[in-house]
């Protein structure tokens, strides 16, 4: 193998790693960004729900639902009273 193939070869892994780097680091920004978009989302939706139930006004918010898990209803029934 002569000096300029052993260039290129190294050139070209080079070229992987860089590219492979870029391709890992672009995924982890999206990720976290949709993620982040996401909880925005979320919270923005209970703080308009809670406030809607703190007004009296009619919500499609969901406040205790029966699929709720067991240990999550008693809360919700000792701080409505």
């Amino acid at each position: 193998m002569n000096v300029g193939t052993k260039v290129a070869l190294a050139v070209a892994a080079a070229a992987v790693c860089v590219a492979g780097s870029t391709g890992v680091l672009v995924h982890r920004i999206t990720a976290a960004d949709q993620l982040a978009t996401a909880r925005s989302g979320l919270d923005q939706r209970l703080l308009n729900a809670a406030d809607d139930h703190a007004a009296g006004r009619k919500s499609q918010a969901r406040i205790d639902p029966p699929d709720l898990p067991a240990q999550w209803h008693a809360p919700c029934a000792t701080t409505s009273g």
